[in-house]
């Protein structure tokens, strides 16, 4: 099969994880592929070198600049005569190359924000431009059709997550006293830092904590200055930015859990799962498709600050009790999330993707 990709290159985020790992995916199902990818100066498109096409959107170009480059990679993308084109997340960009392509290739735009308004202006041209819609968990459906979507077919696909590295697992506490936890991604206004800062401070905890945060945005120095002002503050560690590969498997598995209070735009985040494959437990927030993956070994509440330092009372006295078990962890997300399940969905789709859509 000939598969156009487009998605968002820049940086290391959920969103960017799952368009390099669908790239990755159909490339090693041995699909001829195009790329287009919206990126900065210094970020690689996904399988570059395994692309019969690569197309570099540059994000901090002026508007007409990019607007040509759009124009080029939609002629590219044509001249390819793709059976199937997706986007991961809905942009403009993707919109006007969905509508230059030909007209037996088949369209699809994933989405992976829970509750989208209908009125949300990049849900306007689906009608038109178009075959389906999938968005990124099953739970994610019933609040679109109950908003009257009706504009393409629906259903729902998987975002990949980056693949768990082999022979890695969540240390075992070992007598340690203190509970060691950490938030990795984007430091952004709906991530709810400011409101776990805040708990942190607040909250009477059974055993010595410690916040390691790791990544960067635009609320970096916001939260410092939050930070600094808190009786938690010798307890909190901005980290930058995490590394990849077996450097993050090991970062990551050093830690007793993982905290993601979100408060609102979120799908299913894909750090959880990857927190699930190596045996980390997570406290995070009952928004968007989190619930779609929590075990027993997650402690899910309402994004509120009363709500946020109950679970982050019973978490730590949880974790310094050893009632998470890493291997039940990791079961379930084999069972649900590991790569082979996510992939038997995407291939049950492109064996026929309007029956898949319509059925």
């Amino acid at each position: 099969m000939k598969i156009v990709v487009f998605g968002n290159g820049c940086g290391f985020g959920g969103a960017q994880t799952a368009f390099r790992r669908l790239v990755d995916f159909f490339a090693s199902e041995g699909h001829s592929i195009g790329v287009i990818g919206v990126v900065r100066k210094d970020d690689v498109l996904p399988s570059h070198d395994k692309a019969a096409f690569a197309v570099r959107l540059n994000n901090d170009s002026w508007r007409i600049i990019k607007l040509n480059q759009t124009l080029h990679a939609a002629e590219r993308a044509r001249r390819f005569a793709p059976d199937l084109f997706v986007t991961v997340g809905l942009a403009k960009s993707a919109v006007l190359i969905a509508r230059y392509l030909p007209r037996q290739t088949f369209r699809l735009a994933q989405d992976f924000i829970f509750g989208r308004s209908l009125d949300d202006p990049l849900f306007k041209p689906l009608r038109h431009t178009f075959h389906a819609l999938a968005v990124q968990a099953s739970s994610m459906i019933a609040p679109l059709r109950a908003q009257g979507f009706n504009a393409v077919p629906l259903s729902w696909l998987p975002c990949f997550p980056d693949p768990p590295q082999t022979g890695f697992s969540r240390a075992e506490r070992n007598g340690r006293p203190e509970v060691r936890l950490a938030y990795f991604g984007r430091l952004a206004p709906n991530k709810g830092i400011d409101l776990l800062l805040q708990t942190l401070a607040s909250a009477k905890l059974t055993a010595p904590t410690t916040l390691d945060v790791w990544g960067g945005g635009s609320e970096l120095e916001p939260l410092k200055q939050l930070a600094a002002g808190l009786p938690c503050r010798d307890s909190v560690q901005f980290r930058g930015r995490y590394p990849e590969g077996p450097d993050y498997a090991r970062l990551m598995c050093g830690y007793d859990g993982l905290v993601l209070p979100s408060t609102g735009i979120e799908g299913l985040p894909l750090i959880l799962l990857e927190a699930m494959a190596y045996g980390v437990p997570f406290l995070s927030t009952r928004v968007g498709a989190i619930p779609d993956c929590a075990n027993e070994d997650a402690v899910l509440v309402e994004p509120r600050l009363d709500a946020l330092r109950g679970g982050l009372e019973r978490f730590v006295m949880l974790a310094a009790a050893n009632q998470f078990f890493a291997a039940r962890l990791q079961r379930h997300y084999a069972e649900h999330f590991s790569h082979p399940v996510m992939a038997n969905r995407w291939r049950e789709m492109m064996a026929n993707p309007k029956q898949f859509f319509t059925r």
